[in-house]
């Protein structure tokens, strides 16, 4: 299909359908909520990582028994 059957396409459902005009002049039913977005779970995962001093914790998932490692003391740490 080219440009121009498209256009000819969308133009001819534009002209015989109120559903473009129904879509843009629709306002939204609900506002954002206000005030800082909620935290996701890597946000959590990174602050535990960050507060057991794990650096480079990228690469360490990586490697099987390091990661292991970390998660053996992770288990074992009170807080988390």
């Amino acid at each position: 299909m080219n440009t121009d059957s498209v256009y000819i396409l969308l133009s001819s459902l534009a002209i015989n359908s109120d559903y473009f005009a129904a879509f843009y002049q629709k306002t939204p039913e609900r506002s954002r909520s206000v005030g800082r977005p909620s935290l996701r779970w890597m946000d959590d995962v990174r602050e535990d990582l960050r507060r057991m001093g794990v650096t480079n914790w990228r690469i360490r998932a990586h490697r099987r028994e390091d990661w292991k490692m970390v998660v053996k003391e992770a288990k074992v740490l009170q807080g988390l």
